[in-house]
């Protein structure tokens, strides 16, 4: 369903709430536009209109504050996620 077309949906004035990772693989369909598979989602609040999760296009575009921080909020998040991966890694073995 693509809300940006939908009557009763406010475009402006949402704030962002979280960010979250879905993990590697995991993804779902951006809440505004309907379209966009989002790994790395933003969670939208407005006070005349339920809580969404965005990908980070609809998120900038919906909140002036967030302008230009979208994608650098995912690479952030992206960041994170690779690092954890590293981190999860077995060490190798020193054992004789």
């Amino acid at each position: 369903m693509n809300r940006w077309k939908s009557k009763g949906v406010p475009h402006k004035n949402w704030f962002i709430v979280d960010q979250l990772d879905m993990g590697h693989g995991s993804t779902i369909t951006c809440e505004m536009c309907g379209t966009q598979e989002i790994r790395y989602v933003h969670i939208m609040d407005h006070n005349n209109y339920k809580r969404l999760a965005v990908g980070c296009v609809c998120a900038e575009n919906m909140s002036i504050s967030y302008k230009g921080k979208g994608k650098e909020a995912e690479r952030q998040l992206r960041l994170k996620a690779a690092k954890e991966k590293r981190n999860a890694r077995p060490k190798p073995s020193t054992s004789p």
